[in-house]
């Protein structure tokens, strides 16, 4: 019986594991830059195989830094799939082979910064407080070997910047919730009324500052909102930048940092399709707030044409969120027929993706009642509005807040229920 090709390459891996792992680490890199995460994280569960495989002859001299690489190499991949849980074991793998001497006593090395950033970004991702002594460690073990001013302290800076961002995240949707249950106290207020949420924002965008700062180097250091050096290296803080922005109301300067976003993502080498259409529907949901309707359509489009052109990014829900934007600012700018047609069409995704009877579905049905309504064709929004209420009501219960929010807003209609 013939070998299969996977037998044949598991062969070829035990003859020459080494020379292997370079060519494995190779393909997971392009794979990771065309945002086809899922051969990515194939490919670095292979390479990981093969560190293995090495880690077992003792004749190896780096055998140790090969395996640590190859499972920091994994956790990578798997944050950027957003699974925090898979990234923290593998980042923890790593660093139960770092040599555990503190900053000065020649034990550290820049393997042992990337090791501690990367666990504290796994931490950070499931909302562990303690991320704040990883990189903590990590900033002062790269002062000792380089300077506070060296390039390679603007990862950690970005790092610390995502844990403050999670700390602001995490309050707002407590208030969200203490608002929903009846409370009035918010609990990202002290009691002089000044609010914690946003003091963690203001710190998260002073991280990143310093990130922006550390890359585009001490000459442009007082520019920062002058300037838009593109650095591809820059199009995340950029980002993350504008989103704070965007929470705090600030959607002229938000507009501007994801535009400088995306004018750094296409300065790249290999531009990175996902990260793009994530940030355009980004910009485009801040377009939309800012009522620059045909602004947000036109980015809209763009991201839509890269989803559906990588097959590994269509049937991810970025597809989705995007189809979604665009039938709502085409509602909101007044192209109601188009919207309708759009609205149809999310229905038939999200149907094949998360089910007939799901909540997101009910959530398009009560738009197309909406898109309904503006055409005047009333019994027919009257069925949309009575399938999103039947369909919520299952799911949640007839007491659930989302609930009595829909059956409020029928009767303001003048619907029967």
């Amino acid at each position: 019986m013939a070998a299969s090709k996977y037998d044949q390459g598991d062969r070829a891996y035990l003859r020459d594991p080494i020379s292997r792992i370079g060519t494995v680490e190779d393909g997971a890199m392009q794979a990771t830059e065309a945002g086809d995460h899922e051969r990515a994280l194939f490919l670095r569960m292979q390479a990981l195989a093969l560190a293995k495989l090495i880690h077992e002859d003792p004749s190896v001299q780096d055998r140790d830094m090969i395996l640590m690489k190859a499972h920091m190499k994994l956790a990578d991949t798997y944050m950027e799939m957003g699974l925090g849980e898979q990234a923290y074991y593998h980042g923890q793998k790593a660093m139960d082979r770092l040599d555990p001497k503190k900053p000065g006593e020649g034990g550290n090395t820049d393997f042992t910064v990337t090791t501690l950033t990367a666990v504290a970004r796994s931490m950070i991702k499931q909302g562990d407080s303690k991320s704040w002594n990883y990189l903590s460690r990590a900033i002062l073990i790269n002062h000792d070997l380089h300077s506070p001013d060296d390039i390679t302290n603007y990862p950690i800076h970005e790092a610390f910047g995502d844990m403050h961002m999670g700390h602001g995240d995490a309050k707002a949707m407590l208030e969200v919730e203490e608002l929903k249950g009846g409370h009035h106290k918010k609990s990202g207020s002290h009691g002089d009324g000044e609010d914690t949420k946003d003091m963690d924002y203001e710190k998260a965008f002073d991280e990143y500052g310093k990130a922006w700062e550390l890359i585009a180097g001490k000459e442009k250091r007082k520019m920062l909102r002058m300037l838009a050096p593109k650095d591809a290296r820059m199009a995340s803080i950029y980002s993350k930048m504008a989103k704070i922005r965007g929470i705090q109301g600030n959607d002229e300067e938000s507009i501007q940092l994801y535009e400088k976003s995306l004018a750094c993502h296409e300065k790249a080498d290999k531009p990175n399709v996902a990260a793009i259409a994530k940030t355009e529907y980004e910009l485009g949901v801040i377009y939309h707030k800012h009522k620059k309707y045909s602004d947000s359509l036109d980015v809209l489009d763009k991201a839509v044409k890269k989803c559906e052109g990588k097959q590994e990014l269509g049937n991810q829900p970025l597809l989705l969120l995007v189809k979604k934007q665009q039938a709502i600012t085409l509602y909101d700018g007044n192209q109601v027929e188009a919207a309708k047609e759009k609205f149809d069409e999310l229905m038939s995704f999200q149907r094949m993706e998360y089910g007939g009877s799901s909540v997101i579905v009910a959530e398009t049905l009560k738009y197309l009642g909406d898109v309904h309504v503006a055409l005047e064709k009333r019994p027919i929004a009257q069925k949309y509005y009575n399938r999103a209420l039947r369909i919520l009501r299952k799911r949640l219960g007839c007491k659930d807040e989302t609930v009595r929010q829909l059956e409020h807003y029928v009767r303001q209609l003048n619907f029967f229920m």
